[in-house]
């Protein structure tokens, strides 16, 4: 994963987590932290804390994601770590207080855990959001609402859920759009169209009306793509 910071630049692999200036094109390295565990499952910063959805641990209780302070570009530091119910398969921040961790158990179900990181050293969850049909892949937060990409279960066709998170201790789930041939990977948001990768085509959804997404386009791709980004109104 490699996520943009204020004038860093964020990346988290296998096992590690660097810390790059932005803008050097020679030796932009700044900090290096290689003890943050063995998997990348995401990741997403806010203020001086970065969160990383670090898969299995070390620890016998379970999964979780860990807490960065990245004060010190040079010398990243362990702030915490939240134990969930199982792998978190992605993190993502609705606001600077709402975190979403998201979780599949048994490859069967999703969980999704509506975290309170008004004061980051002190997380707590507002709601939990289980659902037996679906393997969420990735989940994004867009003006209120969240949505979910990956795919149905059991018959693995791609799938797209809306959930308004307008109150996050009562997140309101609407129905999933009709499925797709593939699984839904990964999505960026360009004013209000989502950009989502299926395989080797590129999907666009009018979500103008939040809880009903529209596919109004779709670019074929020459070979299979999962990671999307977007910057100065383009998709890479």
């Amino acid at each position: 994963e490699i996520v943009p910071h204020g004038d860093r630049i964020l990346g988290f692999g296998e096992g590690f987590l660097q810390v790059f200036a932005a803008g050097l094109l020679r030796d932009p390295l700044i900090g290096n932290d290689d003890t943050v565990g063995t998997n990348d499952w995401g990741m997403c910063a806010a203020g001086s804390y970065v969160f990383l959805g670090n898969g299995p641990l070390s620890s016998p209780l379970g999964y979780s994601y860990r807490m960065m302070d990245v004060t010190d570009p040079a010398a990243p530091l362990l702030a915490g770590e939240y134990l969930g119910p199982a792998a978190s398969t992605t993190v993502s921040l609705a606001d600077e207080s709402l975190l979403l961790v998201t979780h599949y158990q048994d490859c069967c179900h999703t969980v999704i855990d509506f975290v309170d990181i008004g004061d980051p050293l002190s997380p707590s969850i507002l709601s939990s959001y289980t659902d037996d049909t679906a393997f969420t892949v990735s989940a994004y937060p867009h003006d209120g609402f969240v949505y979910l990409l990956g795919n149905s279960l059991p018959h693995w066709e791609g799938y797209l859920r809306v959930v308004d998170i307008t109150d996050p201790k009562n997140p309101v789930v609407h129905p999933p759009m009709p499925p797709f041939p593939e699984r839904l990977w990964q999505g960026v948001f360009l004013g209000a169209h989502l950009f989502a990768t299926m395989g080797s085509r590129l999907l666009v959804f009018d979500v103008s009306a939040a809880t009903a997404p529209v596919e109004v386009g779709g670019l074929d791709l020459p070979a299979p793509y999962r990671r999307i980004a977007a910057a100065h109104g383009f998709v890479y």
